[in-house]
């Protein structure tokens, strides 16, 4: 039997919606997109495995979850078993305990299923994670992959030198790598072990053959920061003469800044935090969705790949995006792009795109999310990731 283990944040859904009504402030939607992310590619694996196990850490603070304690957890939910180790919601404590869980369930899944054929892939950022897995491949011979969305020592500037190597040194106990951008790949792959490029993924869905009402707005959702072009795009409608409204879904340091524009400016208008499953409807009925995401600003746009790119593509609705540098070419064709990320040429991008007839832009948005679905699904990059595993070289 075929076997996985799967380490991350990735939470069931359930479990997000719970976090979620209790966190506050800016942290309250912050672990939607990755948990999305992970548990897509865990359901892929549903498809390939003849059994998954998803091993989740829960990203969260004492600072904006006011519980002190977290309770363990199991689920079974989609043909995955969820495991989630508690902990005790205290900075340096938690950390600890939950290096110290997981390596025994790691360990113990190990024993228990050594006459299968074993996987074990972790996300690469999670370094909690990838500590107790550093620990157990000392004990065991591991075929391990890692997937990396993001470039640890941009993400975490902050941590030591000492941190930063460490965090390398574990890498190299991997086998193979899954990277969100070709940029990354040759930044940290510098032992040239197998890898496949994996900007995204989506949970593969029936086609909706009742289409949704467009409606007069265009929409962005995700972190409300000025870091991602959010103050920026909220000028460019502002001094704008487009006809529709900018609905904004999501928590950040914008937020404030949005509802005194929208005191002037009714067309820009703060929506809140809403559910995933919510947010998917409402992105299927947008006139056009918006990623303002600065192409030379705070986050090095090399090494990093909007997930939020993929879901609104697979809406069936038309995309307008900066041209982050980590966008591979075949998306040339299936977003618009803005020519620049200043005030002026978001205001441009806007008026030009939403001038097209919607005919068109129906029909563009629908060729993307053919594109997508068929290309970029859980299940076909889940049979990327354990061909790679179990190819004789790996």
């Amino acid at each position: 039997m075929n076997k996985l283990l799967y380490i991350s944040t990735g939470l069931p859904e359930e479990e997000v919606k719970e976090i979620q009504k209790k966190q506050c402030n800016f942290a309250s939607n912050a672990i939607m997109p990755i948990s999305v992310f992970h548990r897509n590619i865990v359901l892929g694996h549903t498809k390939v495995y003849d059994e998954v196990q998803a091993l989740c850490g829960v990203p969260i603070s004492y600072k904006y979850y006011k519980i002190l304690r977290y309770k363990s957890k199991r689920v079974e939910k989609d043909g995955v078993k969820y495991v989630i180790p508690g902990f005790f919601n205290i900075s340096v404590i938690k950390q600890l305990t939950i290096v110290f869980k997981l390596f025994f369930h790691i360990v113990g899944w190990l024993v228990k299923n050594r006459k299968h054929n074993t996987n074990v892939i972790i996300d690469g950022s999670f370094y909690t994670g990838l500590v107790p897995l550093w620990f157990a491949s000392k004990l065991f011979k591991i075929k391990s992959a890692a997937i990396l969305v993001d470039y640890y020592a941009f993400m975490h500037p902050e941590q030591t030198t000492k941190a930063q190597k460490l965090y390398y040194k574990m890498l190299k106990s991997i086998n193979c790598f899954a990277f969100v951008t070709k940029q990354l790949e040759a930044e940290v792959n510098v032992e040239k072990k197998d890898y496949i490029i994996m900007e995204g993924l989506v949970h593969i869905s029936p086609e909706d053959d009742n289409e949704k009402e467009v409606e007069d707005y265009c929409m962005y959702a995700g972190g409300l920061h000025e870091m991602y072009g959010l103050k920026t795009l909220v000028d460019a409608v502002h001094e704008s003469k487009i006809p529709y409204s900018l609905h904004l879904y999501g928590n950040g340091d914008t937020i404030e800044y949005v509802k005194e524009v929208s005191k002037k400016d009714p067309r820009i208008q703060y929506k809140g935090v809403v559910s995933h499953d919510e947010l998917l409807e409402i992105e299927k009925k947008a006139k056009l969705l918006i990623n303002p995401r600065p192409v030379h600003g705070q986050l090095d746009t090399r090494f990093n790949f909007p997930s939020k790119l993929m879901e609104f593509m697979q809406s069936g609705r038309p995309v307008i995006t900066t041209r982050l540098l980590g966008i591979p070419e075949d998306y040339e064709h299936r977003m618009y792009f803005f020519e620049g990320d200043t005030k002026e040429e978001l205001k441009k991008g806007l008026e030009r795109v939403l001038s097209i007839d919607e005919k068109e832009l129906a029909a563009f948005g629908k060729d993307a999310k053919k594109y997508i679905n068929e290309n970029k699904n859980n299940v076909a990059r889940s049979k990327q990731l354990f061909e790679m595993l179990n190819s004789k070289d790996s």
